[in-house]
């Protein structure tokens, strides 16, 4: 069984996946030195990374880029197909529907739910109505919330109480939710605060 990642090591290889995909598609090989020029990090850390998932170099050749992409995909989840839900379909979530770079990343937005239905190009928002019961029938295990704050409480309980167990949340509304169920946290306020402190640090 695989040790899980530590969240450093997760962070670098989704970099290193991003260099990988931006470089000239001729390129068939990258070495531990080249990565880690452009990752900012020891060519040592890089090639304990790559062995901790299993990817190994060849000597004088380096790493297949092949080999790379596809192990780097299946370790950070990104060749798997998770089917999710939004619920709030104003303007963040419609750019959320409209986000097609979720799909390549293994998230599959099969509707949305927003108190007025409506088509937001493939996909379909339901009524909230509707919501508890088309999780339970799908089976979906992954939401992304972007409501009102003053309603997030109350949507996290309807989708955990209808089976969901990973939540999304865009909202600034800190969810109280059990200890099984997962909260990522996107909150732009708490993301601008952090950039404006380095911006307020640079100044003095």
């Amino acid at each position: 069984m695989q040790k899980p990642i530590s969240l450093k090591t997760f962070n670098r290889l989704v970099d290193m996946l991003t260099i990988i995909e931006q470089s000239p598609p001729e390129q068939q090989t990258f070495s531990s030195n080249e990565l880690a020029r452009n990752l900012g990090v020891s060519d040592i850390l890089v090639r304990k990374d790559l062995n901790s998932i299993g990817i190994s170099g060849r000597p004088k050749i380096g790493f297949s880029r092949q080999d790379l992409v596809t192990n780097l995909e299946h370790v950070l989840g990104y060749s798997g197909h998770n089917e999710a839900i939004i619920v709030g379909c104003g303007r963040l979530g419609r750019s959320l529907l409209d986000f097609h770079l979720l799909d390549s990343l293994g998230i599959s937005l099969v509707a949305g739910f927003d108190l007025t239905p409506s088509t937001i190009g493939r996909l379909e928002v339901l009524p909230v109505t509707k919501m508890s019961s088309l999780i339970r029938r799908m089976r979906i295990k992954l939401a992304l919330v972007s409501v009102p704050e003053n309603v997030a409480q109350t949507v996290t309980d309807q989708l955990i109480e209808a089976g969901i167990k990973v939540i999304w949340n865009f909202t600034a509304t800190p969810l109280i939710v059990p200890e099984d169920i997962h909260v990522h946290q996107d909150d732009l306020r708490r993301s601008v605060a952090h950039i404006q402190q380095h911006l307020d640090s640079e100044e003095s």
